[in-house]
C-alpha cells in the first residue's frame, strides 16, 4: 500500500493497526529498561528447567541446569537492583529540584517570611493567637 505524496491533492490512506503497534513499541522501547525484558523471560526459562530439574539421573546436566538457572535469576536480580538505585536516584534529583525550585527558592522565602511577619504583627495587635 503506497502513501500519496503530502503535496497531492488526496488525504493519506490511513496508518493500519500494524503501523500504530509498531510506532508504540519504539516509543516505549526508548525508556524501558533491561530488566523489564528479563520479566518476561522468567516463566520461559522455569518451563526450560523443569527438564533439567527433574531429570537426575545425569548429576552432570543437572549440575549445569541449576548453574544456568541461577545465573539467570543473579543477572535479573542485579538488573532489578540497579534499576531501583536508579529510580531512587532519579527520585532524589526532582526532589532537589522541586525544593530548589519552591521553598529553597530566594524571593519565595522573602515572601513568605513577611507574610509570617505581618501576620504576627497583626495578631500582637488583635491581641489574639491564630493556629
Amino acid at each position: 500500500m503506497s502513501r500519496s505524496s503530502p503535496r497531492s491533492n488526496f488525504p493519506r490512506s490511513p496508518r493500519t493497526l500494524r503501523e500504530h503497534m509498531t510506532a508504540a513499541l519504539q516509543a516505549r522501547r526508548s525508556w524501558l529498561p533491561l530488566s523489564f525484558y528479563f520479566l518476561f523471560l522468567i516463566p520461559l526459562v522455569l518451563l526450560l528447567c523443569i527438564d533439567l530439574l527433574e531429570n537426575r539421573a545425569e548429576p552432570g546436566r543437572f549440575v549445569l541446569g541449576t548453574s544456568l538457572l541461577f545465573l539467570f535469576l543473579g543477572i535479573v536480580l542485579l538488573l532489578a537492583v540497579g534499576d531501583i538505585v536508579q529510580i531512587a536516584r532519579r527520585m532524589l534529583r526532582e526532589h532537589n529540584s522541586t525544593w530548589d525550585q519552591t521553598v529553597g527558592h530566594e524571593a519565595f522565602v522573602r515572601e513568605l517570611g513577611g507574610r509570617v511577619r505581618q501576620q504576627s504583627e497583626d495578631s500582637d495587635a488583635n491581641g489574639t493567637l491564630e493556629d
